[in-house]
């Protein structure tokens, strides 16, 4: 699931991800789909992503770069097995093989695949790992959690 591809990049991303899908056998073809969603950060925009979210059974960000994955704790809220690249804030918010499956290398396509694979091949994993991710997200990158650590700052720092 994506924007509607915006730069040369992106276009030739989707246009490869698009050949690659169709190149499936058409049993895989109709386990695996792929998405655009026009009009980003617009309410529409909001609620498709949500529903595709809520009907994934796997949740892949291939940043190269990143900082805190958003889309990683959406996810992961969600109870979805996560595969992202060990980059930026992304490798705090996942333990491989834990909550998640991380890769070494986002423009290795192998490692993708192979990770991909392994979750669809072991449900159980892709579960476990789901209901971990679930857990963990709940645990430590939900508002409340961060407002009581701000609160139980401002009471040392004001009673010091």
């Amino acid at each position: 699931v994506g924007t509607l591809a915006q730069s040369d990049n992106e276009r030739r991303e989707l246009h490869a991800a698009l050949d690659a899908h169709n190149r499936l056998d058409s049993d895989a073809r109709s386990r695996v789909h792929i998405w655009t969603v026009a009009d980003s950060g617009s309410a529409a925009h909001q609620r498709a992503i949500r529903a595709i979210q809520a009907s994934a059974d796997i949740a892949v960000q291939n940043s190269i770069e990143e900082g805190f994955g958003l889309t990683v704790t959406e996810a992961m809220l969600k109870g979805k097995a996560v595969v992202a690249p060990r980059v930026g804030g992304i490798a705090t918010q996942i333990r491989s093989g834990h909550n998640g499956l991380l890769i070494d290398n986002a423009r290795d396509r192998s490692q993708l695949v192979d990770a991909l694979t392994a979750l669809i091949e072991e449900p159980g994993m892709r579960f476990s790992l789901g209901r971990a991710a679930e857990a963990s997200a709940s645990r430590l990158h939900l508002t409340d959690r961060h407002l009581r650590r701000i609160c139980r700052h401002l009471r040392r720092v004001l009673t010091d």
